[in-house]
C-alpha cells in the first residue's frame, strides 16, 4: 500500500472513494425528551433499549454544564451514527470501551 505524506497526516493512495450515495441507513432508535432537568435526553436503540454508553456521555457532558441544547444536538449525532453503524454496537465493550486486541 502506498502512503502520501500530508503534513501530519498520511492518505492512503491505494483506496477509492467510497459512494455514499448508495448506502442503506436504517431509521432505527430514537431520542427521547425527558422532561427532566439531570437527565433531558435519552437515546433509545433499535429495540426500545436505552443506550447506556451515549445516557453515561451525555450526564458527563451535564456535569460539566453543557447548555441542554448542546445535549440534543450531541444525542441526535450519536442516534446517527449508531444507525450508520447498522445498529451494532457489538464495536463498543464494556462501559463504551472499544475492545482491545
Amino acid at each position: 500500500m502506498s502512503l502520501k505524506r500530508i503534513g501530519t497526516w498520511e492518505a492512503e493512495l491505494d483506496v477509492g472513494v467510497r459512494d455514499v450515495a448508495v448506502l442503506k441507513v436504517a431509521r432505527v432508535g430514537r431520542v427521547w425528551e425527558t422532561g427532566d432537568l439531570l437527565r433531558p435526553f435519552v437515546l433509545f436503540d433499535e429495540n426500545g433499549a436505552e443506550v447506556p454508553v451515549v445516557s453515561e456521555f451525555l450526564h458527563h457532558m451535564l456535569a460539566d454544564d453543557a447548555r441542554p441544547s448542546s445535549l440534543r444536538s450531541y444525542a441526535y449525532e450519536l442516534l446517527a451514527w449508531f444507525r450508520f453503524l447498522g445498529g451494532d454496537r457489538g464495536c463498543l465493550g464494556r462501559r463504551g470501551q472499544g475492545r482491545g486486541p
